[in-house]
């Protein structure tokens, strides 16, 4: 009888490995989710383990996306606690190994409106971009720049570099906006920002700026600042979202960019349009299965005729070939992150208080269920990061499309 049952165990275990994709069997990989409003944090793997971590955050502590970051492994973050005090609010930089017990690395960043942080490629050092005070107020205190990019050693917390909004005035920087310095690129001592309008919708705006760490000034660079962008770094391309104006564009109904084309740029820096759509709203664009595909983000048009209603959002896949197909549409929240041979969707079951929220994993005609828990309390959870992936070898280009 025991060896039937152990025979019958050893058959199961087989079957679910046959379930699972290659790639979901790969025990390294993992995000993180969050839960905003209480600030937990699970570790979910693609093999279907989950771990809690806890980052000592007091009471009252809000954990935004851009305020945390992750090495690449995902085995050591970087986040700002943010404590409100009579005369302001003032934030920590932390640096806590989430394999140990031990206390986090803190660096006290003074007085400011936001905190933001990115570790460098190779997880040495993190940057922390940081709001001290808004443009043109008359209470601000003038003798402290506007805003700061500060960079740490991640190892002794020791500070190694600052750029601020009068060093970066040298390369034309317009010292009258209020802007967060949010870093797209950190590595091999190189960063590029853009400048988000802060206190605003949030948008960036031409053009970002190069920064080599070792100096003190900054140079604009064209691209980087534009909205829904992400690069492939093995194979040098960019990709973004546009508005040309010579086309027809579907209104978004709302504070957010209107965008009806998706342009890439490769390594030589030539450029052209890969994707164009008039009847959704494109909002930003992702490469996933290792760099084969990027997923596209669309918002259904605003149709004023017919009221508010309730506008359904999509993500298609674009492959090399220039084909796309549907890779989920819905009228609840959802989330897609780059993850091997595929990628990870959260999603929710509807737009109620309580939706089922479920967290899966996808590679080509296979769907894994990673997560799942009803929310009782409406969305507060989100994919929070996601490690870096693998690329493809021999990709090819994307085709050019007229809009």
């Amino acid at each position: 009888m025991l060896r039937r049952l152990i025979t019958l165990a050893a058959v199961a275990l087989l079957a679910l490995a046959v379930r699972l994709p290659a790639a979901a069997q790969d025990s390294t990989w993992s995000l993180y989710l969050l839960n905003s409003s209480t600030n937990q944090l699970i570790r979910v793997y693609l093999d279907g383990r989950q771990e809690n971590v806890d980052l000592g955050l007091p009471a009252g502590t809000y954990l935004g996306a851009d305020s945390v970051d992750f090495t690449n492994g995902g085995s050591r973050a970087a986040y700002c606690v943010v404590v409100n005090q009579a005369d302001g609010t003032y934030a920590t930089l932390n640096v806590k190994d989430l394999s140990g017990a031990s206390a986090p690395i803190s660096m006290a960043l003074g007085k400011t409106d936001g905190c933001w942080v990115n570790f460098s490629e190779d997880g040495g050092q993190v940057a922390a971009g940081v709001v001290r005070h808004y443009a043109g107020d008359p209470n601000a205190d003038t003798n402290v720049p506007a805003w700061e990019l500060l960079v740490f050693d991640a190892a002794s917390g020791q500070q190694v570099a600052e750029m601020n909004g009068d060093k970066a005035a040298s390369a034309g920087f317009d010292t009258s906006r209020t802007i967060m310095p949010e870093v797209r690129y950190f590595a091999n001592g190189q960063v590029i920002f853009a400048a988000l309008a802060w206190g605003t919708e949030g948008f960036p705006s031409s053009p970002a700026y190069f920064w080599q760490v070792s100096g003190d000034s900054v140079q604009a660079i064209d691209r980087w600042w534009r909205w829904g962008l992400d690069s492939l770094p093995t194979t040098g391309e960019l990709v973004w979202v546009e508005l040309d104006q010579s086309a027809a564009a579907a209104e978004p109904g709302g504070p957010m960019p209107q965008g009806n084309v998706v342009k890439l740029a490769d390594k030589t820096g030539d450029e052209h349009t890969i994707y164009a759509d008039s009847s959704w709203v494109i909002m930003g664009a992702k490469f996933i299965d290792n760099g084969r595909e990027l997923a596209i983000n669309e918002l259904q048009g605003f149709d004023q005729s017919g009221g508010m209603g309730n506008q359904a959002t999509r993500w298609i896949a674009l492959d090399r070939s220039g084909s796309t197909s549907n890779l989920a549409t819905s009228i609840g929240y959802s989330q897609l992150a780059p993850a091997p041979d595929g990628y990870v969707y959260l999603w929710a079951s509807d737009n109620s208080a309580s939706p089922l929220l479920t967290l899966e994993y996808r590679s080509g005609r296979e769907t894994v269920q990673l997560w799942q828990q009803q929310a009782n309390n409406g969305i507060t959870w989100s994919i929070l990061w996601s490690a870096p992936t693998g690329t493809a070898d021999s990709l090819g280009s994307f085709p050019t499309v007229s809009p």
